[in-house]
């Protein structure tokens, strides 16, 4: 039985009357880029995430423009230190870079893994500018610790919320809570589009002018640049038709993510295997985008994979490399995050998407389980 890692058609297909119309209204209707689709789905965007309270989205052309804008508009520039994860993926330090500002990587939390907020004293210099949260695989970081430290030293927040679209925080939507939130819409996340885009949310005015003019060379007004570190990021006509087709399933794909992450937990544990899983969070409700188990036996990664892979079961990893020992990064190296170095060698993830069956789930769970009658602690 193949069991695949993921299954994007299926979304299509579940969609596709829907999608094919909006899709075929773009074309007909010959506006492109900047139109009435994208101003849809930012006003729908914002609907849910915030409802009728103050707020506005900016449609950009990635998560990772999302992240660069996010942090100009906050005025971010070259030589500021930006606090990010360690065990994040590389866009995060690269929207970072991009801006010649300094990614700082702060190890992350052993039981949540996410970024531990305890370590931020030991990491704010002179040059700090500002913070980002990852929440990682899905899960709310402690935004109120954040907020705390982060009023503080007075840092902005920029929320990297790639992987958290519809998970919240203490009944508040991640990517609202900080200054800025920074989505991706890369077909993969759990509301994709079928090509690259992403948004940012903001309850400013002002900040969501100046992120308008920023995905659009500075611009205020056609032929009229006014802001200095504007570029072409906008998301196009297509991708948010086919993002507001989308839109209204979210809650539903996400509640059906949340039941099949809750029946692996009981697999696996009930199994008593020698791997753990992320800490789920009280003060928040994760809508999963991916399931990641920790291998207690760091070494056994690559044969478990293969053995699954044998099976037909299709796992990856997320992600294999801490970042500051990423060659790009390596420059920015100021200590170990012996943490993130531990789960950067011992995590997979698992088959993980919302038309995941159960029956899915226990072909593999007994497949880690056959596995592992060899290799007990």
């Amino acid at each position: 039985m193949n069991v695949p890692f993921q299954d994007l058609r299926g979304q299509y297909l579940e969609l596709k009357n829907d999608i094919d119309r909006a899709v075929q209204r773009t074309l007909d209707s010959g506006w492109y880029i900047l139109g009435k689709e994208c101003e849809q789905f930012e006003n729908a965007f914002k609907q849910f995430l915030v409802g009728g309270d103050p707020g506005y989205v900016v449609g950009v052309n990635s998560g990772t423009d999302a992240l660069k804008l996010s942090l100009l508009a906050a005025g971010v520039g070259p030589c500021d230190e930006v606090i990010t994860a360690a065990n994040t993926a590389i866009p995060t330090a690269a929207a970072i870079c991009s801006i010649g500002a300094v990614p700082v990587f702060c190890d992350a939390d052993p039981d949540s893994w996410l970024m531990d907020h305890s370590l931020l004293p030991q990491l704010i210099t002179p040059k700090t500018k500002a913070l980002i949260p990852v929440h990682l695989y899905g899960a709310p970081c402690d935004m109120d610790a954040l907020e705390v430290f982060a009023r503080k030293h007075r840092l902005a927040i920029i929320e990297d919320v790639a992987q958290a679209a519809g998970s919240t925080y203490k009944g508040r939507q991640c990517g609202t809570i900080a200054d800025f939130g920074a989505f991706s819409f890369y077909p993969s996340k759990n509301l994709g589009a079928f090509g690259d885009g992403g948004a940012i949310f903001v309850r400013s005015e002002e900040k969501r002018d100046a992120l308008v003019m920023l995905r659009n060379y500075g611009q205020r007004s056609r032929y009229k640049a006014d802001m200095r570190g504007g570029e072409n990021s906008r998301l196009d006509e297509i991708q948010a038709a086919i993002l507001s087709a989308k839109l209204p399933l979210l809650n539903q794909w996400n509640n059906n993510r949340r039941r099949l992450a809750a029946s692996y937990r009981r697999a696996l544990t009930d199994a008593d295997l020698p791997l753990s899983m992320i800490q789920e969070q009280k003060s928040g409700d994760t809508a999963y985008h991916l399931f990641v188990i920790k291998l207690r036996i760091p070494s056994l990664r690559d044969r478990l994979m293969n053995y699954l892979q044998e099976q037909g079961i299709q796992t990856l990893v997320h992600y294999p490399m801490q970042l500051q020992n990423q060659p790009a990064f390596s420059g920015f190296k100021r200590g170990l995050n012996p943490v993130s170095e531990e789960l950067c060698s011992s995590i997979i993830s698992l088959p993980f998407h919302q038309y995941l069956k159960r029956e899915d789930i226990e072909v593999v769970v007994a497949a880690i389980k056959e596995f592992m009658k060899h290799y007990r602690d």
